[in-house]
């Protein structure tokens, strides 16, 4: 399936999302945890089943009992332990984040092999450790510094890691997913992360609350989607995400009026 872009989204997009306000955190930390010998994430054979992807948007509260049917799920952020809550230990936890806030995000399984960006704190890789988890690294790519060579796989920073999650499933050799909690908008106010001035958008005959970093992140799917050769996707979700989908699949790049935006100021 291809892609076509949404010209006449890009007034909404934010260019300040280009500038990395965590670049030389990120560098400092990489040159830490380098220096641990840490395993590469490696690529495996070609998988043919379905595997559930799983984000934090609140549109899972409704969905993830059908996440019961899956034998391979990959959580990132507060996917991890909204599924461990309820007795579902994730396969796979893809995370990126450098904060130190993310430590505290997640209650660790022994069972689960944690896939970690080399630019996140330390300390979340010495929580791990002291439970005797497993783990892999990759390099999350700041922008601006593709040029530093890596012996790792290498993954663009973007503005959710929902996104990385499912480039690092592809590159894995999983190419038919299923994502549950990517839903690109705030539902009753809320969404994880409230810096944002919200404003309301409609799509496929429902209006929606967003912003500009999700719906940036919503296009930047989009982008994701278009780059993977092969790739078969399910969405999970009564949100954004999924509303766009359906107005992409009907109707023309160019018919009039195929968003209609009402800033909330």
């Amino acid at each position: 399936m291809t892609w076509l872009p949404f010209h006449d989204m890009e007034p909404f997009t934010d260019p300040d999302l280009l500038i990395d306000p965590w670049k030389e955190v990120r560098l400092a930390h990489r040159d830490f945890n380098t220096q641990q010998g840490y395993k590469a994430l490696l690529p495996m054979p070609v998988f043919h089943e379905r595997v559930a992807l799983v984000g934090g948007g609140r549109s899972l509260e409704r969905f993830w009992p059908k996440l019961k049917d899956y034998s391979i799920i990959f959580t990132t952020s507060i996917a991890h332990d909204f599924l461990v809550d309820r007795g579902i230990c994730p396969t796979y936890h893809v995370d990126t984040e450098a904060g130190a806030h993310k430590v505290d995000l997640i209650t660790p399984c022994n069972s689960t092999l944690y896939i970690l960006s080399l630019r996140m704190n330390p300390n979340y890789f010495k929580r791990l450790k002291q439970k005797h988890n497993k783990i892999v690294v990759f390099d999350h790519l700041s922008y601006s510094d593709e040029h530093i060579p890596s012996e790792y796989p290498t993954f663009p920073v973007t503005c959710h890691g929902g996104h990385t999650m499912m480039l690092v499933a592809y590159f894995m050799g999983f190419y038919y997913m299923d994502f549950f909690g990517f839903d690109f908008n705030r539902e009753n106010g809320q969404t994880t992360d409230m810096r944002y001035t919200p404003f309301k958008i409609e799509f496929d005959g429902h209006q929606f609350e967003t912003d500009k970093n999700l719906l940036a992140g919503a296009i930047i799917f989009y982008d994701i989607l278009a780059s993977l050769p092969h790739i078969n996707v399910e969405i999970y979700t009564d949100g954004l995400l999924k509303a766009m989908m359906e107005e992409k699949q009907t109707r023309s790049p160019n018919a009039p009026a195929r968003n209609r935006v009402e800033p909330n100021y």
